[in-house]
């Protein structure tokens, strides 16, 4: 039995099961190189049935985890043709919050933005399918992420911008059942209040609010503490909710921003920002905690994509499951594990590796290499030991791409169509950002580190395999590791690695350590500053020729530029 899940909004994605087994997923970005691509992901699709070798009429199921329009760049900036949603973001703040926090409003909202399936149903059946896709709950795909967790009994929590009226959730999740506790609806959004911070920052909103966490630690404590004064008045925690006191939404809000901050500089409002973000969600989930006498979370939707805050979540509550990449990328996956529980019986097994994108042979590979594009630009040699030439080349200070195996789904590089680069040697985060990342300057890398090399370097360490997740370091880790973390606070984004998951890569790694004594590596995801990560070998040509990284590792390949 196969069942596809797609979602067509921002980072638009596909996935696969084979019965409750997850085969494939990529995200369309990916093949039309155009970061967080939007619409249907039609090369995704294809990608993931030729995985399976099936052909469209062979799907059983296809889901929709949405039951509204997706809230496209168009519409997050107003200047859509949706004037519904114009006017609801314009006069929400001026709705009565028992009319505006009802069901009836939600159900109001939910009727007049839901998806024309009639349009849906004929891309789908142009591309050949022979079953009508029905839609999922939005946040309920989300909170889903529970079925691929460690847990039978768990507390479910979902944040994030918006989602079919919502932009939060709390279940009670047991065995295959998910029980709605509480509902948040988009008025109350604490991940739109970040977005529109990142907005009024002069940053990409739904794109750079990872930039605006990273920002937050250079702040002056005693101004940073003002603009927290003045965030604690726009939210809080409140009888299990969180609720909006700012009297704004959407553009009005963007309006109070303009008066509350004007003059106050933008690492202050960083700081300010990210403290009360942590303050009131860590309020939330205490108090469902406390209520429920369950200690097990499950964390999922855009808003935990911020590591500092699960950091902080996660010294409260140990026995934390927080699904990789959780924004919207990942509600293919999560509303597929959610079909294949509740309607079929079969819940997937814990999430494992996450490498479930396309993979090119060596065949492949050497022709791209001998294509007359690329024939007169590169050179390369062919070795039977790769993870052994990129290991010495990497500890004599070169900068390492490396090109191996089925490409990581989701936002983080994990090793397969990653950037490399000794992490004891802070001249490398100058060199990379120079001539090849161009990020802020502020902005950190993160290491890779093999399985029990962890203990030495985190805080509090615990196996933590998806870079979703903020450490402490120790010392040694800020000597071994110090181009790989944060340069003001020194906490660290890690991947640890299992042989299990990652043969290749743990060799690598494992040979780094044999030749200089140190656990980990720089590892920053393969791809020029604007694009996505690369996908095919022409893409990771095309990024080694545009750049001035040292080697390329590709399959059994080691290239590098005329």
């Amino acid at each position: 039995m196969y069942l596809l899940s797609i979602h067509d909004g921002h980072t638009s994605t596909a996935a696969l099961f084979r019965n409750n087994e997850l085969l494939a997923a990529a995200s369309e970005e990916r093949f039309t190189r155009k970061k967080c691509q939007e619409g249907m992901p039609v090369n995704a699709i294809n990608y993931v049935l030729n995985e399976a070798k099936i052909a469209p009429e062979d799907v059983d199921e296809i889901v929709l985890p949405t039951l509204s329009k997706p809230l496209l760049g168009e519409d997050l900036k107003l200047t859509g043709t949706n004037k519904l949603r114009r006017y609801v973001f314009r006069f929400s703040p001026y709705i009565p919050s028992r009319i505006r926090d009802s069901d009836f409003a939600l159900k109001m909202y939910r009727a007049l933005t839901r998806k024309d399936m009639s349009s849906y149903n004929e891309q789908i059946k142009e591309m050949g399918f022979k079953v009508e896709p029905y839609t999922l709950d939005h946040h309920l795909s989300h909170a889903s992420a529970y079925y691929f967790s460690p847990f039978d009994k768990a507390l479910v929590f979902t944040l994030d911008g918006s989602g079919d009226g919502l932009s939060g959730t709390v279940y009670y999740a047991e065995g295959d059942n998910l029980q709605l506790l509480k509902k948040i609806n988009s008025y109350h959004s604490i991940g739109e209040m970040y977005t529109r911070v990142t907005q009024y920052l002069g940053m990409k909103p739904l794109e750079h609010e990872y930039k605006v966490m990273g920002l937050a630690p250079y702040a002056s404590k005693k101004y940073g503490e003002q603009a927290y004064k003045k965030f604690s008045k726009y939210f809080t925690h409140r009888n299990g909710s969180i609720i909006n006191t700012s009297g704004g939404y959407g553009l009005s809000f963007l309006n109070i921003l303009k008066r509350d901050m004007f003059g106050v500089r933008f690492d202050n409002i960083a700081y300010g920002l990210q403290k009360r973000l942590e303050e009131v969600v860590l309020s939330w989930i205490n108090y469902w905690v406390a209520k429920k006498k369950v200690y097990n979370i499950v964390l999922s939707g855009g808003v935990f994509m911020n590591v500092k805050l699960n950091m902080k979540i996660k010294n409260e509550f140990p026995n934390m499951f927080v699904f990789p990449s959780c924004g919207d990328e990942s509600l293919p996956l999560t509303s597929l594990a959610y079909v294949s529980s509740v309607k079929y019986g079969k819940r997937p097994k814990p999430l494992g590796p996450i490498y479930l994108g396309p993979e090119y042979s060596s065949d492949q590979i050497e022709n791209t290499l001998e294509s007359k594009k690329y024939a007169k630009l590169v050179r390369y040699t062919r070795t039977r030991s790769p993870e052994r030439e990129a290991a010495r080349r990497i500890a004599d200070g070169k900068i390492v791409a490396r090109f191996n195996g089925r490409m990581e789904w989701g936002a983080r590089a994990l090793g397969n169509r990653s950037i490399l680069a000794d992490a004891s040697n802070l001249v490398n985060v100058q060199k990379i950002n120079r001539a090849i990342k161009k990020r802020d300057f502020w902005m950190p890398f993160a290491p890779s580190m093999l399985d029990g090399w962890h203990k030495e370097y985190l805080v509090n360490a615990s196996y933590a395999p998806y870079m979703i997740l903020a450490f402490q370091s120790t010392k040694l880790a800020r000597k071994d590791l110090i181009a790989a973390m944060h340069q003001f606070d020194f906490t660290v984004r890690p991947q640890v690695v299992k042989k299990t998951w990652n043969p290749s890569y743990y060799e690598l790694l494992y040979d780094y350590s044999k030749i200089t004594g140190r656990g980990g590596l720089l590892n920053t995801s393969f791809n020029l500053h604007g694009f996505p990560i690369v996908n095919s070998p022409s893409d990771a040509l095309r990024t080694l020729l545009n750049s001035e990284i040292d080697y390329l590792i590709m399959g059994n390949y080691i290239i590098s530029r005329r």
